[in-house]
C-alpha cells in the first residue's frame, strides 16, 4: 500500500481521489494528503468542516442512492468536472490547508487543551 511520498506522487499525478469521513463523521488525514498533493477532493464533508471544505470538494453525500454515486463517477471519469481543476484555487485551498494545518497550530492546539 502506498504512502508517504510515493502515495503524495500517485495522487498528483491523478485528477481526482475519494475521501470519506468514515461511520465517525471525521475529518480524516485523507482531507489534507488529497488537496496538498494536487489532486481535487471527492466525498462526503465532515460536519465540523463544512466551511473549510465548502467549493473545495466535490461533494457526495453518504446517504446518496448508489445510482446517483456511480453517475458522479462516471462523469468524473468522462471529464464532465474537469472544470474544477484550475490550478490557482487548487494552489490556494493547499496553501490555506498548510497555514491551518501544520506542527505549529496542532501544538498550539495540544496545549489549550492543559491550560
Amino acid at each position: 500500500i502506498p504512502c508517504g511520498r510515493e502515495l503524495s506522487i500517485l495522487l498528483n499525478k491523478s485528477k481526482f481521489a475519494i475521501s470519506t469521513s468514515s461511520y465517525k463523521n471525521l475529518f480524516l488525514k485523507k482531507y489534507l494528503e488529497i488537496p496538498l498533493s494536487g489532486c481535487y477532493l471527492v466525498g462526503d464533508i465532515p460536519k465540523k468542516y463544512k466551511e473549510l471544505l465548502n467549493n473545495n470538494i466535490l461533494e457526495i453525500k453518504q446517504e446518496e442512492k448508489i445510482d446517483v454515486i456511480l453517475k458522479k463517477l462516471i462523469d468524473i471519469v468522462n471529464g464532465e468536472y474537469d472544470f474544477l481543476l484550475k490550478k490557482e484555487k487548487m494552489d490556494n485551498f493547499a496553501n490555506k490547508l498548510k497555514e491551518t494545518y501544520n506542527f505549529e497550530k496542532g501544538y498550539e492546539k495540544l496545549c489549550e487543551l492543559f491550560d
